[in-house]
């Protein structure tokens, strides 16, 4: 990771976070107002429950450890490229479908 586990306090990332989720709202959006869309929905809405909770997470403990931030990248690589191709989210595991199940 590019910065040490405890250089990453929320105020840190704070605006980050904002324009990151504006721009998952707009993707979910999008893929709403798509006729015959719902895989694609689907992950959005996935992506965005995560992003959230994630962005929650770091708020409440002011720090996101290195072991998190590397399984959280290679799950939301997943999500991305599976919305991408909406083929795909037909594909996904149970675990990366249900966003309940996640890292701590």
């Amino acid at each position: 990771m590019e910065t040490k586990a405890d250089s990453r306090p929320y105020t840190a990332f704070a605006e980050q976070y904002v324009g990151l989720e504006t721009d998952i709202r707009g993707m979910l959006t999008r893929n709403q107002a798509r006729a015959l869309n719902p895989e694609s929905t689907e992950i959005s809405r996935i992506i965005l429950n995560l992003f959230i909770k994630h962005k929650e997470q770091h708020k409440a403990r002011n720090t996101y450890s290195d072991g998190n931030a590397k399984l959280d990248r290679n799950r939301f690589a997943r999500l991305f490229a599976s919305a991408a191709s909406a083929e795909e989210a037909k594909k996904l595991s149970v675990d990366d479908k249900d966003d309940s199940k996640d890292s701590k």
